[in-house]
């Protein structure tokens, strides 16, 4: 949490030096190239150490498990140590579907309603509170419909 808050008051502290007295304001486009620019590489930087991160604790977890056999474990109690917890695949798609299109119709709308300003920020927090909101109904539905009496009880 830490992290994050330092980055973001670091990414305003850039945003308010760049606040030059000129007459295009500061939605300038190289600015915003730059700007894109430096988000696409954090991003892919992101995705990279994420893959080479699961690869080498993929790794591990099968040097750890080979070697617990050897030394005379039962497999199915090696299993059960380094499982992972299962994330529901279909869960975290569904959220990145709601957020996404959500964020696509606030700069639908955001277009639509130049120039950009405040009320652009605002139809922004909008529109992603309300692809929330739709993730957390939908899912909310998805979910009580698929459980039954037995699944309380576990």
């Amino acid at each position: 949490m830490k992290k994050l808050l330092i980055s973001i008051l670091s990414l305003l502290i850039f945003v308010a030096a760049r606040a030059e007295d000129k007459t295009g304001g500061i939605i300038d486009r190289d600015f915003m190239v730059d700007a894109f620019h430096i988000g696409a590489t954090i991003f892919l930087l992101y995705l990279c150490f994420n893959f080479i991160l699961e690869l080498l604790q993929r790794n591990l977890d099968h040097r750890i498990k080979s070697r617990a056999i050897a030394a005379g474990s039962s497999e199915t109690m090696v299993s059960r140590l380094l499982a992972r917890q299962k994330k529901d695949v279909r869960r975290g798609a569904l959220a990145w579907i709601c957020v996404l299109l959500a964020i696509g119709l606030g700069l639908s709308i955001i277009n639509f309603t130049m120039p950009f300003g405040l009320h652009s920020v605002a139809i922004m927090a909008f529109s992603i509170g309300a692809g929330l909101l739709a993730f957390y109904l939908i899912s909310g539905r998805q979910r009580g419909s698929s459980q039954t009496g037995d699944d309380y009880n576990q």
